[in-house]
């Protein structure tokens, strides 16, 4: 199953919200995120994810629907375990796999939100989501998608 992956993948964490080991924890992520630093890694790493990404562009082409890739906003525990250059990679990495699919990309990676819009060390809460959810419908906007 999904969830018996998941605990293979990742044995010290709870699946509540909260890593049991922080410094494993954040280990797993930093080679989590070193694994997608180049695009030849990406679709050699996961096949999987290209593919179904793949169909989801081209479902959207032949119906006429704009495809907007975007990087969500990293937080700064999520920063302090990757390097600028990494940092820089991966946006990379997003914009080469959206402009070789003819689609457009937005780079949110480095906007900062306080702690508080935060549920995790990886994932915005509720208030921080409204907020973000407002940024990229402002974006959507400005490229006139509306």
């Amino acid at each position: 199953s999904f969830r018996s992956s998941l605990e293979a993948e990742f044995p010290s964490f709870d699946f509540v919200g909260k890593a049991l080991d922080p410094d494993r924890y954040w280990s797993m992520v930093r080679a989590k995120a070193r694994s997608c630093m180049g695009l030849r890694q990406l679709t050699t790493t996961s096949p999987f994810v290209v593919e179904v990404l793949d169909k989801v562009v081209a479902y959207a082409k032949e119906n006429d629907i704009r495809v907007l890739f975007i990087t969500t906003p990293w937080s700064e525990d999520l920063r302090q375990v990757c390097t600028e250059a990494e940092m820089d990679a991966f946006s990379s990495v997003m914009r080469e796999f959206a402009s070789s699919r003819s689609c457009e990309y937005v780079d949110f990676l480095r906007l900062h939100f306080d702690e508080g819009c935060w549920r995790d060390g990886n994932h915005l809460n509720c208030h921080g989501a409204k907020l973000f959810t407002q940024l990229v419908a402002d974006e959507i906007k400005k490229r006139k998608w509306l």
